[in-house]
């Protein structure tokens, strides 16, 4: 997993650091970088239940961004998280 899975985890990290400055629309750029990057590495590890969890969860929190901004495709995000 290496260094896919800390530059997915350091992308939700800022995520969650932008969305506390009130920057909601960075934040939802970082969720989904995670979250795609989280996909690549299930790519590779499609039983690795942890990196599974992670998606979801930037998944999911790209979602509840996506509908405090309006996004049209915020309820897709939730349900895929």
């Amino acid at each position: 997993r290496g260094i896919r899975a800390e530059q997915a985890e350091f992308a939700r990290n800022l995520a969650a650091l932008e969305a506390a400055f009130g920057r909601p629309r960075q934040a939802r750029t970082y969720y989904l970088r995670s979250a795609a990057l989280l996909q690549d590495l299930l790519a590779d590890y499609p039983g690795d239940a942890a990196v599974r969890r992670q998606r979801g969860f930037s998944l999911a929190m790209a979602g509840a961004v996506s509908a405090g901004l309006r996004e049209p495709d915020a309820g897709r995000l939730w349900g895929e998280g």
